[in-house]
């Protein structure tokens, strides 16, 4: 299986591990196993695009400063009640190291 890897996010057989995710300097790994689907969906106003760090009650956004400057945002969802929202900075490539693992939808 294809794997990826960024500044914050990497994709290995255990699962998707974000850095950055809890403040200060906690990290997460969210598991394949709790994964249900991905959501894939252009970065705007109301998808987080001058979020770089933090949430609401729906959605956690790991620390990102160039979040802005990014096209693209995944939202995984998860059995947690708050979603991870992440922007990787190859979309194309984080979306192909997910393809067979987990489903994605519309």
């Amino acid at each position: 299986m294809a794997s990826y890897s960024d500044r914050y996010l990497r994709i290995d057989d255990q699962g998707i591990h974000i850095s950055w995710y809890y403040f200060p300097l906690g990290s997460k790994t969210v598991p394949f196993s709790t994964i249900h689907s991905i959501t894939e969906r252009p970065v705007t106003f109301l998808t987080g695009k001058w979020r770089i760090w933090g949430g609401d009650l729906r959605r956690w956004y790991n620390y990102d400063p160039r979040r802005p400057s990014k096209e693209t945002v995944f939202f995984l969802n998860t059995t947690r009640a708050i979603q991870p929202a992440l922007t990787p900075d190859d979309p194309s490539a984080f979306r192909a190291a997910l393809l067979g693992r987990v489903p994605f939808t519309a």
